[in-house]
Formats: structure tokens, C-alpha cells, sequence
């Protein structure tokens, strides 16, 4: 059978910090890719430099002449991409040395329009915070049970990351991430393809993503950034309100779609509550009260979110505990520093 075609987009804006950590992972692959693409969003610092420096692996590189911004370089990406499948790989994050060859074997012998797996959350030091795993072995998951499956196992969304590779083609049908959603450009994809394809998940971890810590010591600093996640999280309800009046409400999904975005929000923001955010909290209720007046006391369950609450508790105390399997999977990243 033929092998699939796989193209790892890379786009990146001023990430010469970690950038390098990033291509390491890409050209240490146990099966070398079909395609390597990065585009560079006219950046200021000194990543061109880190980029050239990988070209004699093969890697691609395009650098745009004026920034086109985060969506509209991931769609120029996703355009310029030639493989039959495509995954996006932030240039912060990194992908595990099996990544290409377990992918490969995957979509060769199992048909979906999406794959996804289980990662690791990793600190700006790539020491693990927690492992997210969504199912416990290696299945399909068909529609029209797709969205309810997932939200069940506390995963509302799929970012655009290496966590997933998507059919190229399923975007000609879907659209492309629409610029004038911003930042949260991918909500609205997300929501499209759990509604609509079925989605293939591997029980591995293949893919190691960089939470970075946005507490400051500046509080001028750290109110700017309350303010700009307060924008963002208003942004990403205003999307699923508009997704839930057209699509969910009054469905059989219609609860569990509320208190799943709405748990998973309220956990995130937190991470938890005692690390002192309450202002973020505060304004993150009163966004999901103008959105979803009532909800509280209409559409919720509460038990839904306490087990959800309660998962995120358990990342913050015990994240870094890891079970047997974990700790082999994750050793590998030892190898990309």
C-alpha cells in the first residue's frame, strides 16, 4: 500500500528563543518526512538565521514580506502545503522522534478524515507538567458520536498543533480559519470537524506542547495580560454562542456542549484557583453570563463540571507523577535538547 503523504507546517513569528528546540525535533525523526515547510511572518529577531541553518535537511523555508498575521500565515501554510495530509507544529513545540513513522503507519492502515493523540504539556524548560490523554486505547471514533465522545472524556476542542493531522482536502470543504475570528480562528474549525468527520485517536504520546507562564511581577504588565486573555476568552464564547444557536440548541448535546467549554474555560484560566487570579475568574463569568444568560441554573451539570474541576486540581497537585508508560514515551524528549 502507499505510504501517506504528510506535510509538517511549521509557521513562526519572532520565535528564535525556541525555534531551534522545535527543528531539532523535526530532523531527528526515525522516518525522515515527506514535506518540512516553514513560513516566517516577517519576523524581527533572528529567526531567518535559526531557519537557514536547516535547510541542507530539507526543510523548506519561505519568508513573507510583510506579516500577514497568526491566521493568515497558518492558511498560507495550509495552501502551500503538498502532502495529501497536514499537521501544524507551533514553533515552540515539539514532536516526538516517532512522530512521522507512527503517523504514517497509522493513516496507512486506518481510514479517517482526522487523527489525533495523547501529548504532553511541557514548561519553557521542557521539563513535564502534566500528560493529556483524551481516550485509553487506539480507536475510531465515528459521527454522529464524535462531539459527544469527546466532550465526555473533557476534550471540547482540537487545536490546530501536531497533536492532530488533518486530510488537506477537508479544508477545501470546511474553508479555511477565517482571519476575522483572530486568535481563536480555530474554535470554529474545530467545532466544524467534530460535527462532521470522524476522527481517528492514538493512545501515544507523539507531541509535546509549551505552556508558558504569563504571571509578571510587572503588575502594568500583568494587567495587560489579564485584559488580553479576557478579550480572547470573550472572542472564543462569542464563537460558540453562535455555533450553539445555529447548530446545538434544543439537540441531545445541547447540555453537555454548555458545561463542557464552560468546565474546561474555568479550569484553564485557573490552573488553579489557588495561584491568585481571581480577577481573570471574576470576568471570565460574567463573559459566559452575557453569552449564556442562565446557564448556571437552566442547561448545566453540575456534576459534569465538579469532575471536571477536579481533573484540574489533580494536574496541578500530581501532574508530574507519571505512570510507566508515560515516563518511556516522554524520556525520548531527552534526546531533542
Amino acid at each position: 500500500m502507499k505510504k501517506p503523504t504528510i506535510s509538517i507546517c511549521i509557521p513562526t513569528y519572532n520565535r528564535a528563543d525556541y525555534l531551534d528546540q522545535t527543528l531539532q525535533s523535526v530532523i531527528k525523526q526515525t522516518v525522515k518526512p515527506f514535506e518540512v515547510l516553514v513560513i516566517d511572518n516577517a519576523s524581527t529577531d533572528n529567526t531567518p538565521d535559526i531557519i537557514k541553518k536547516y535547510r541542507k535537511f530539507g526543510i523548506s523555508f519561505i519568508q513573507n514580506s510583510k506579516n500577514l498575521g497568526m491566521i493568515g500565515n497558518l492558511n498560507k501554510c495550509l495552501l502551500l502545503a503538498k502532502g495529501k495530509f497536514v499537521s501544524i507544529l507551533p514553533s515552540d513545540d515539539l514532536i516526538l522522534p516517532t512522530w512521522y513513522e507512527q503517523w504514517e503507519k497509522i493513516i496507512t492502515q486506518n481510514k479517517a478524515s482526522v487523527y489525533t493523540c495523547s501529548l504532553v504539556v511541557v514548561d519553557s524548560n521542557g521539563q513535564s507538567l502534566f500528560v493529556g490523554r483524551t481516550f485509553s486505547k487506539n480507536h475510531l471514533i465515528q459521527q454522529p458520536t464524535v462531539m459527544e465522545k469527546f466532550y465526555c472524556h473533557y476534550s471540547p476542542l482540537l487545536p490546530p498543533t501536531a497533536a492532530v493531522v488533518y486530510r488537506k482536502d477537508i479544508f477545501q470543504d470546511l474553508g479555511h480559519f477565517d482571519p476575522t475570528l483572530s486568535t481563536e480562528a480555530d474554535v470554529e474549525i474545530s467545532l466544524k470537524i467534530m460535527s462532521k468527520y470522524d476522527i481517528y485517536y492514538l493512545d501515544k504520546i507523539l507531541f509535546a506542547h509549551r505552556w508558558h507562564e504569563t504571571q509578571s511581577y510587572d503588575q502594568v504588565e500583568q494587567k495587560k495580560t489579564e485584559e488580553n486573555d479576557l478579550r480572547r476568552l470573550d472572542n472564543y464564547f462569542h464563537i460558540l454562542s453562535d455555533y450553539y444557536q445555529k447548530h446545538i440548541k434544543d439537540q441531545p448535546i445541547d447540555r453537555l456542549f454548555l458545561t463542557s467549554h464552560i468546565s474546561m474555560t474555568l479550569g484553564s484560566v485557573n490552573l488553579y484557583l489557588f495561584l491568585g487570579k481571581y480577577k481573570k475568574v471574576f470576568g471570565t463569568y460574567k463573559i459566559i453570563n452575557h453569552y449564556f444568560p442562565g446557564v448556571w441554573w437552566h442547561n448545566f451539570d453540575w456534576l459534569f463540571f465538579l469532575k471536571t474541576q477536579l481533573l484540574f486540581i489533580k494536574r496541578a497537585l500530581f501532574g508530574k507523577i507519571l505512570n510507566k508508560k508515560d515516563f518511556k514515551e516522554i524520556k525520548l524528549l531527552t534526546s531533542l535538547y
